[in-house]
C-alpha cells in the first residue's frame, strides 16, 4: 500500500520538516514510486507512493487541485465510472482516467464531508482545508486501510503506518496492557479503537476523524442497514447470475492493471477469486502475467491444500508455485525490517507469506487473497470476552501477566521485543 504521514500542531507550531522527511522516508521500501513532502505552517503532509492501478500512473501526493485543499492518504476507489459522472453532473471537469485521489478532491469541493456517502473501494486520507482552517480524515467502510493517530499535546500525528507515529519524539513506546491481554487470550486486538501502544489510537471503520479549532472530533459516517430489501426473482439461476455480476464487477475494480499474483489455497474464496480474476484479464485481449502462490505442508501436518489449488490452476490455466512451509520454518528468525511488524500477530513468523509478497513485487503490485471475507463482523466480542473485561477479572489478569513477566526476568515492563 501508499503511505501516508500527517503531522497538525493546533497551537500554531511550525511543522519540522526534518522530521516530516525522516517519517516519510521510513515508508520507502514498502512503497518506492515516489516519496514527496508539503508543510504549511503548523501542518505538513508525506507521502510514499505504490503504484496498482493504471491511473495511479498520473498519481502525485501530497496534492491539491487549488491549492486551497491538500490531500494525502491510500487511496483506491470502486465504481470509479458511477463517481466520475456524478461528478461531472455537479460541474466538475474530470478526465476519465483522473487517479482516484484526485477523485476524492473534487468529491470534498462538492459535496464536503457528505462526500464519503458517494465513496466504495478501500482507502484512508487526510484533506486539509485552508480557507477553514480544518483537517478531515476518514478510514474506508470495512476498515480495510488502516488509520492509526496520537495526540500529543497540540500535536496531532496519523498515519496509516505505526511505526512513522512512534518517530515522534512525543510519542512513547509505553504498552497498552489491556491490548496485550487480548492478544494473549484471543489471538487479536478486540478492541478496534486501540493498539499495541498507549499513545497511539486506530481510527474506526467507517469513521471520520475532524480537527478544528484545537479540538478533535471522531464519528461515524455509516453502518450496516439492518433492515434490507430481499431480492426475490423468479428462477433461481437469476440469483445466481446477479451474484456472478456483482462478484466480477467487485475483482475488476481490484483489477487495473496486467500483471497481478494471488494467494491460492484449497478454500472457496481464493479459487474463485482466482479463477475470476484470471478469467477477467485474458478477456482484455492484453498480454497478462497471472500466478498463483500456494503454502504447502509435507511433514508438519497431512495437508490437501497443494492438490485442490492445483486443479484450480490446471482448469483455469494460470501457472502455480508451491512454497513448503517447513522450508521457512527451519529457518532462524529473520532481521530485515520488511519482515518485522509493529503489533504481535496470530502467527508471529509470517516468513512464508512475505516471501509471496516478495515474489510477486517483482512483477507486479497487485496480490489477490481471500483472507478476511468478512470483515464487516470481525471481531465479534463473545461471552468469553465480556467475562474476561470484566472488572475483577482484569485484575486478576493483570495480576497473572505481571507474575509470569517477573518470573520471566524482564522486570516491570514488556519488552517490545518479546513476540
Amino acid at each position: 500500500m501508499s503511505g501516508f504521514i500527517g503531522i497538525f500542531n493546533s497551537d500554531g507550531k511550525p511543522i519540522n520538516p526534518f522530521l516530516l522527511q525522516q517519517m516519510t522516508d521510513l515508508m520507502t521500501p514498502q512503497a518506492p514510486d515516489g516519496q514527496d513532502t508539503w508543510s504549511e505552517g503548523s501542518i505538513g503532509f508525506g507521502h510514499a507512493l505504490l503504484r496498482t492501478t493504471w491511473e495511479s500512473e498520473k498519481e502525485r501526493q501530497p496534492h491539491s487541485l487549488d491549492g486551497n485543499l491538500w490531500i494525502t492518504g491510500d487511496i483506491r476507489l470502486d465504481r470509479r465510472r458511477e463517481l466520475i459522472d456524478r461528478l461531472r453532473a455537479s460541474g466538475c471537469s474530470v478526465e476519465n482516467d483522473a487517479p482516484d485521489v484526485n477523485l476524492v478532491l473534487y468529491a470534498y469541493q462538492v459535496w464536503g464531508d457528505a462526500c464519503l456517502e458517494r465513496f466504495s473501494g478501500d482507502f484512508a486520507f487526510a484533506i486539509w482545508d485552508s480557507p477553514q482552517q480544518r483537517l478531515f480524515c476518514a478510514r474506508d467502510h470495512f476498515g480495510i486501510v488502516p488509520f492509526y493517530y496520537a495526540e500529543m499535546g497540540k500535536s496531532l500525528i496519523f498515519s496509516n503506518h505505526l511505526n512513522c507515529i512512534r518517530l515522534h519524539p512525543q510519542v512513547s513506546d509505553r504498552v497498552n496492557e489491556a491490548t496485550i491481554a487480548d492478544f494473549l487470550l484471543f489471538g487479536m486486538n478486540m478492541d478496534v479503537a486501540t493498539t499495541t501502544f498507549a499513545d497511539i489510537q486506530k481510527l474506526p471503520p467507517a469513521h471520520t476523524l475532524i480537527c478544528s479549532e484545537g479540538r478533535v472530533s471522531i464519528r461515524r459516517y455509516w453502518q450496516l442497514p439492518e433492515g434490507v430489501e430481499y431480492l426475490n426473482y423468479k428462477r433461481p439461476e437469476d440469483y445466481v447470475e446477479q451474484f456472478q455480476e456483482l462478484f466480477q464487477k467487485s475483482i475488476a475494480d481490484r483489477l487495473r492493471t496486467n500483471n497481478a499474483g494471488t494467494h491460492l489455497s484449497g478454500g472457496m474464496d481464493s479459487t474463485s477469486i482466482s479463477a475470476t480474476a484470471y478469467k477477467l484479464m485474458k478477456a482484455t485481449g492484453s498480454p497478462v502475467d497471472f500466478r498463483a502462490y500456494t503454502i504447502i505442508y509435507k511433514q508438519l501436518i497431512t495437508d490437501d491444500e497443494g492438490d485442490y489449488a492445483t486443479q484450480v490452476a490446471q482448469m483455469a490455466g494460470f501457472p502455480i508455485e508451491y512454497l513448503v512451509a517447513e522450508d521457512y520454518i527451519q529457518q532462524p528468525p529473520p532481521q530485515n525490517p520488511e519482515y518485522l511488524y509493529p503489533e504481535p500477530l496470530l502467527i508471529p513468523n509470517q516468513v512464508c507469506e512475505v516471501d509471496i509478497t516478495r515474489r510477486i513485487s517483482g512483477y507486479s503490485r497487485v496480490l489477490l487473497a481471500g483472507f478476511g471475507g468478512d470483515p464487516a463482523f470481525e471481531p465479534v466480542p463473545s461471552e468469553q470476552y465480556n467475562a474476561v473485561h470484566n472488572q475483577d477479572f482484569r485484575v486478576n489478569a493483570w495480576g497473572y501477566i505481571r507474575s509470569l513477566r517477573r518470573q520471566l526476568g524482564l522486570g516491570t515492563r514488556l519488552p517490545l521485543d518479546i513476540w
